[in-house]
């Protein structure tokens, strides 16, 4: 079955396919992605993560399915809407799929908000690290706010361009305090 992936999702993804061919390369990913074999879906989903042409539904299954399946098309996959995002955001507990939604090339200021409400400090600090990240100043402000004895995080917000006053005020009291206990 993997044999078999490889050389449609090759054609597929080189925009090969007929619009004939393609309907049936699609049929046959949406059996590969349920298939019981765990080495098909994580194969699945490393050869679909970079084609934003894979049909919304395929993409949303191997989202939802095992880390090792789920974190390639999190992290990269442009079939994936901030709604989608924001959904499995506000779903999931599992830090993995919350890093990889956070580490994406392109993170919107809807999708960084739900990250946040999520309160993980290794997810703010990933979302912090990320340049291509629109991380609003409401949201800049819950994280130093809500992180202050997190040092990873007040590291992270601290190197973060172009700060909101508020949030910079907080990080140097923050600073003042630590030495002043010290």
């Amino acid at each position: 079955r993997t044999s078999v992936l490889e050389k449609i999702s090759e054609n597929y993804n080189d925009d090969q396919f007929q619009a004939r061919e393609r309907e049936i390369a699609e049929q046959i990913f949406r059996l590969l992605m349920k298939d019981a074999a765990l080495r098909v879906r994580e194969k699945l989903a490393e050869r679909v993560k970079d084609n934003a042409r894979v049909p919304r539904d395929i993409v949303l299954h191997l989202a939802n399915d095992v880390d090792s399946v789920a974190l390639p098309v999190l992290e990269k996959s442009k079939g994936l809407s901030d709604a989608d995002l924001v959904s499995i955001v506000e779903k999931s507990h599992d830090m993995g799929k919350l890093i990889a939604i956070s580490k994406r090339e392109e993170v919107s200021s809807r999708v960084s908000d739900a990250l946040v409400e999520t309160r993980y400090a290794q997810v703010m600090t990933a979302l912090l690290g990320n340049e291509g990240a629109t991380i609003s100043d409401r949201s800049l402000e819950k994280i130093a706010e809500g992180f202050r004895g997190e040092q990873k995080v007040v590291e992270a917000l601290a190197k973060k361009p172009r700060l909101p006053i508020a949030v910079v005020e907080r990080i140097i009291t923050q600073a003042s305090d630590k030495v002043a206990a010290e």
